[in-house]
């Protein structure tokens, strides 16, 4: 989850102690919050950014390196916020709003599918990319994804195509427009993600995973929006290309969308069982979903409910919720040798 805490796209010692104290509770895996690709598309001022050698560098020396010290595999989410890139930051007490150009934003300069404003009400209206534009994005994914890897030392990268992110944007007619080879069909609407996944993967080594968080139904009533029905015709393309994580999330994508009081929505963790069902076997199923029980979350692995758990603003709240889980089941973690050496060998106190 974003921290909205760098300068100058950077990593810092915020980061360090942040990811720092995650890696070394007994998680996983660890993925990093969304990293710019492009200064346009950066989500605030404050995102982290992973467009040049100096930012990959400072990846590596506040949370990477840390994280392998701790055997824990780290990846990092790369991410172009499109139509939604410019916002204030919401340590700044707003949620939503465009930062103005007069306060260091450059909310003049959105690029999207087409010229469709996120939120009518807010007289911000993005500008349509043209071929160029969009061929140029992606061979930034690879590049970035490249630095990420090569860099920084991550052990695999998340193309961030939930939430409304550009990737996403380009799904659904509410948001695209187009009429030429990437717009229209459902082909042309998935056709921006499909080529970010391709140069990815040119850019990386063949053993390096890549998810894809990926936005499962806009969660609008709208008969043109980018439906559960729509995730489940592209999931067996996206094995096709290669992606071996699918990271289960649903809206962003509209201002105008429902929320839990509708009967239409259904919690990540639903969405992601449905996903699976459908799902080709060389593909794995990732989702969050407020999990704080071990019974709970070994039921959804060993079940099929999903293949990997992920936790997010649980983790935010309580740093030894994995801790926690393995508690509930009775079994014992690999901690940090610094926590680990008061406990025996259930996790007891020592006496």
């Amino acid at each position: 989850m974003c921290t909205y805490s760098s300068e100058k796209f950077e990593a810092n010692k915020y980061h360090l102690v942040h990811y720092g104290s995650i890696c070394s509770s007994g998680p996983g895996f660890v993925i990093v919050e969304s990293s710019a690709i492009n200064p346009i598309g950066s989500s605030s001022a404050n995102d982290l950014g992973l467009f040049t050698e100096e930012q990959a560098e400072t990846h590596r020396e506040n949370i990477v390196d840390w994280a392998h010290l701790h055997n824990i595999k780290i990846g990092v989410q790369l991410g172009h916020a499109g139509r939604k890139a410019s916002m204030v930051s919401p340590l700044d007490g707003h949620l939503g709003l465009y930062l103005s150009r007069e306060d260091g934003g450059w909310s003049d300069q959105l690029v999207a599918p087409s010229a469709v404003p996120f939120d009518e009400k807010s007289g911000v209206v993005p500008r349509e990319l043209s071929v160029e534009e969009i061929e140029e994005i992606i061979k930034q994914y690879g590049v970035s994804a490249k630095l990420a890897v090569e860099k920084a030392g991550y052990d695999f990268v998340e193309i961030h195509a939930g939430y409304g992110y550009l990737p996403c944007q380009f799904f659904t007619p509410t948001a695209n427009k187009r009429t030429d080879d990437y717009g229209g069909s459902f082909e042309n609407r998935t056709r921006f993600l499909l080529e970010i996944i391709d140069e990815v993967r040119a850019n990386i080594p063949e053993t390096v995973p890549i998810f894809v968080r990926l936005c499962a139904d806009e969660n609008v009533e709208d008969a043109e929006s980018w439906k559960l029905e729509d995730t489940l015709k592209l999931v067996p393309v996206l094995a096709e290309h290669g992606v071996d994580v699918i990271d289960v999330c649903s809206g962003g994508l509209n201002s105008k969308e429902f929320n839990w009081g509708n009967p239409r929505f259904l919690p990540p963790k639903e969405i992601a069982h449905k996903i699976k069902q459908n799902c080709p076997k060389n593909l794995l199923v990732a989702s969050t979903g407020g999990v704080q029980d071990g019974k709970l979350a070994n039921d959804l692995l060993e079940n099929g409910i999903i293949d990997l758990l992920l936790i997010g603003r649980v983790y935010l709240k309580n740093s030894g919720v994995v801790w926690g889980l393995a508690d509930d089941l009775g079994i014992q973690l690999e901690q940090a040798k610094q926590k680990a050496w008061i406990f025996d060998s259930e996790g007891h106190m020592k006496k």
